[in-house]
Formats: structure tokens, C-alpha cells, sequence
């Protein structure tokens, strides 16, 4: 009575899996069937519970030639010549919704969709709707990128930012949904999350491979998406496959999350603690599993997230940290994490002008970027002139950041940088002293002179009688601590 839909079937490997499974299981409570009843029985499963869509025809007529070698291979040898010899054909699966339209009298398969997952015609019945959805979603970003501009040639060629391709049809369905659907990073999988279980009956369950940025992205969109999508499903399963691409998936660098779910509010999953409790699976590479080509998962490896936990941090705006605390970490690591997430944050004391924030209260420190150049030191249209001297003390993005940083470390800037892309105004204080010099790497310097430095680096600027604070501050932020704690 199941039924599996594969929102992103390519060459149809969970289809095939299932339909095994399914027909095993027919045989077992069929012993006695007749040769003609296992033969239609058999094509039955394969027509009616099993659905993929993929846009690709190649891979769905891939996918059908494995389910029909799936099909024959339930068979016996002397079951597939009589079949041969009565006339009987293999039942045509890929469905077509262009081709249908032209030649609508040609009996055409339902169990592949060559068509993209937002307009397949799948079925509306909430009888025909699906105990099952897995797949592995395509992980594409529709975002622009740079482009080496047509004709140019040399390092020096002069890059261009292209406007994206036309939104795909699954991102739109998102905006067209009321409200409309939040995505990151024009993301397609974060459209297979929403609309794959929409397609659920109730109590079914969705499983899908996907990049782990979808749940442990902290940038603005993603937890915008996460805090809608964690309050709108029940999750019961994460596997963290991070330890494990290489060894799962040849030549993958990013790392894959394992997400299983139910189309529920969380509060409608109840465990002994009357609270969601997600199974979160972090397994390591060992060698014995390695060289004997298994998956092994330890105990250590298998804990328990309080779902709620994870939906109230992200109502916050907090990005979680319980994905990475539980990938490595132990009880004892988790403990003390909470205890320092529960000391008074930095933010208390920093504002941003670039974003509109202005000092007040407490908020008495300017964080801001540096200054960015512009390419080949030439002036462009929208080019600003350098506000420093020649004499201004300049710190290289690659220099050395070694907690205190004295001024005959730092060049004269001398002729360099005269055209600027990007200058920040409103937070120029960065380059005043006394500030604190932070690199991407968390590489971190006090300087008690003024300074200019480029973009790849973030500084800290205070008032002169925090001068102290603001060392203090450096030698925290370049403690073993706060890499532990960041990490």
C-alpha cells in the first residue's frame, strides 16, 4: 500500500531500491502465485507506486531502463521467454508533458515525469498523495557570478558581474505561496524542502540528501529560512556526513547533511519528554570500516537535539550551534559551550554605522571592513580618491597578526591604493587608534597608532580611555578559548 515519489529521481537508484523492497515483499505474502499474476502484480507496483520526476530525459530514461532490469530480474529465465512469446511489452513509464500533448493518443507511462518538480502533474487526490519522498535534490545556486569579459585577456582581464539566469520554476513556486517561501543563496534544494513534503499523506515521512549549509548557514536568509522551516516540520533524523564525504562520495568536497521528517508542526511529535527530540547521527571515518568498505556509527556518535531548543534560538535570531557541538564535542564540551553562550556578548558593545547603527548606551565601540581598492590602482567612474597621506601607516591583509602590532611593522602607504572601490565612511573611526585588527582566520592584533587596512580585515575602534579594554579584548579574541568557542 506505500508509495514513493523521488522529487529528484536522476538515474532512479532509490526507485529501484524500493521497488525491490516492495516486491520481495509481494512474493512472501504470495507463495503460490500463478506466473501471470506475479507478472501483473509486478508491473502494478512499478506503475502505481513509484513516481519520479527529474528534468533531465537523459537521466529518466536511464532511470526506466533500471527499473525495467529491476523488473525482469524479480523474474525467472523460463517466466521472461514466455513473456517474450505471448507479445507482452514492457510497460512505458517516462511521461512526457510536452511530448503528451502533441501525441495524446500514444499510451504514455506515469511513473517517471520528465518535467521539472514544480510543474510535474502529479497527483492532486489526497488517496494518490505519497507514504514516502526520498531523493537527493540538485545542489545548484541560480546566484551571479564573475565573469571574465568577452575578448579580455591577460591576469588584468577585466571581470564582470553577469545577472543570474531566469529564476527557476521551483524558486518561484516559493515567492508564489502565501506567504511566500523563504531560500538562501538561490539555492534549489531549500525548494525541495518546501515543496517535496506537500506531497506527503499524513504521517508520511520525506528524506533527503542535501549540502550541509541548509542547516548550518548563518547568514541572514538562512536563518530566515530556518526558523520558518523548523517550526512548519517534525524532524526526526540528522546524519552529519561531513567526516565521511570522501569516503561516501568521490570527489565531493562539500559536506552532506542526511534530513528525515514529517510534514507537522514540531509540537505534534511528542517523546517521553513531551518534547520534539531530533536523532542527530555524526559518524567518523575509522579504519577498519574504511578498508572493509562499511559505515560504522558508534555510540558516541548518536545524541539527542530538543528540536523546541533549536526553534527558540533561531526565533531569536541566533543561528544554533548544537550541529557542530555535537559533531565533535562531549558532554563536557557541550556544558561548558552553554556556559560561555550564556556570558554577556560583544555585540553589547559594538555598532555599525555602515547599517545605520548609531552609539548610544553602552554601544561606545565602531566595528566596520576595511577599505577596498579598486583593480589595477585605475579610476573608474565611481572611484573614490584615497583620504590618507603617503606617510599612513598601512597593515597588510597578509601580515603577520600577532596580538600587539608595533608601528615600524606597518609600511608607509606611500603611492599605493590611490583609487578606492569602496571606502567606509561612516565608519572611518576603524582606522583611528586605539582599534583591534580581526582577520577572517581569527587572527587577531591590538594597535595603539593609526593604521589603514584593506577589506579582509575587520577593526575595532574605542575611545581612548579603553584603551585597556580594547587590549584586553585582542588577547581574548586570540585565546584558545575563543577558537574553541568559535569553532
Amino acid at each position: 500500500s506505500r508509495r514513493l515519489l523521488g522529487p529528484a529521481c536522476g538515474s532512479g537508484i532509490f526507485l529501484v531500491g524500493f521497488f525491490n523492497r516492495i516486491a520481495e515483499e509481494w512474493a512472501r505474502a504470495n507463495p503460490h502465485a500463478t506466473y501471470d499474476e506475479r507478472v501483473d502484480a509486478l508491473i502494478e507496483l512499478l506503475r502505481d507506486k513509484i513516481v519520479g520526476v527529474d528534468s533531465n530525459g537523459t537521466a529518466c530514461r536511464i532511470a526506466a531502463f533500471s527499473l525495467y532490469l529491476a523488473l525482469l530480474d524479480q523474474l525467472d529465465p523460463p517466466a521472461i521467454r514466455r513473456l517474450k512469446e505471448r507479445g507482452r511489452r514492457l510497460p512505458p513509464l517516462v511521461y512526457d508533458p510536452v511530448k503528451a500533448v502533441r501525441a495524446a493518443a500514444r499510451d504514455w507511462g506515469a511513473t517517471l515525469y520528465n518535467a521539472d518538480f514544480a510543474d510535474a502533474p502529479l497527483p492532486k487526490d489526497p488517496e494518490e498523495e505519497f507514504d514516502l519522498v526520498v531523493g537527493n535534490p540538485p545542489w545548484v545556486s541560480r546566484a551571479g557570478r564573475e565573469k571574465v569579459t568577452k575578448g579580455a585577456k591577460g591576469k588584468g582581464a577585466a571581470k564582470r558581474k553577469v545577472p543570474p539566469p531566469e529564476r527557476p520554476p521551483l524558486l518561484r513556486w516559493c515567492d508564489d505561496q502565501d506567504p511566500p517561501l523563504p531560500v538562501a543563496q538561490e539555492q534549489l534544494t531549500y525548494g525541495f524542502m518546501w515543496k517535496a513534503p506537500r506531497h506527503l499523506k499524513a504521517g508520511g515521512r520525506c528524506c533527503l540528501l542535501v549540502p550541509k549549509g541548509v542547516l548550518l548557514n548563518h547568514q541572514d536568509k538562512s536563518i530566515a529560512f530556518q526558523a520558518t522551516w523548523f517550526q512548519a516540520h517534525a524532524v526526526e533524523r540528522v546524519i552529519n556526513l561531513a567526516d565521511l564525504r570522501r569516503q561516501l562520495f568521490e570527489g565531493l568536497e562539500a559536506p552532506a547533511l542526511v534530513v528525515r521528517f514529517r510534514p507537522e508542526p514540531p509540537t505534534n511529535a511528542t517523546s517521553r519528554t513531551g518534547r520534539t527530540q531530533i536523532e542527530y547521527f555524526a559518524p567518523k571515518t575509522e579504519w577498519a570500516g574504511y578498508r572493509a568498505d562499511l559505515l560504522v556509527v558508534s555510540a558516541a556518535d548518536r545524541t539527542l537535539v530538543d528540536q523546541m531548543s533549536i526553534v527558540h534560538a533561531l526565533e531569536r535570531g541566533e543561528a544554533p550551534t548544537v550541529w557542530k557541538e555535537r559533531l565533535w564535542g562531549t558532554p563536557r564540551d557541550w556544558l561548558l559551550l552553554e556556559r560561555l553562550a550564556g556570558l554577556p556578548k560583544l555585540d553589547r558593545l559594538l555598532y555599525q554605522p555602515s547599517k545605520g547603527e548609531r552609539r548610544e548606551g553602552l554601544r561606545r565601540w565602531v566595528v566596520g571592513q576595511g577599505f577596498q581598492p579598486e583593480k589595477d590602482n585605475r579610476r573608474r567612474k565611481r572611484s573614490k580618491a584615497r583620504p590618507w597621506g603617503d606617510h599612513t601607516r598601512m597593515v597588510e591583509g597578509k601580515q603577520e597578526l600577532n596580538l600587539l602590532l608595533a608601528k615600524d611593522e606597518c609600511p608607509p602607504l606611500k603611492e599605493r591604493y590611490p583609487w578606492l572601490r569602496r571606502y567606509p565612511f561612516k565608519s572611518r573611526a576603524i582606522f583611528h587608534a586605539p582599534h583591534v585588527l580581526v582577520s577572517q582566520g581569527l587572527r587577531v592584533a591590538f594597535a595603539d597608532f593609526p593604521a589603514v587596512f584593506r577589506h579582509a580585515l575587520q577593526g575595532i575602534h574605542g575611545p581612548r580611555k579603553d584603551e585597556t579594554l580594547l587590549l584586553f579584548l585582542a588577547a581574548a579574541l586570540a585565546s584558545p578559548v575563543t577558537r574553541y568557542f568559535c569553532f
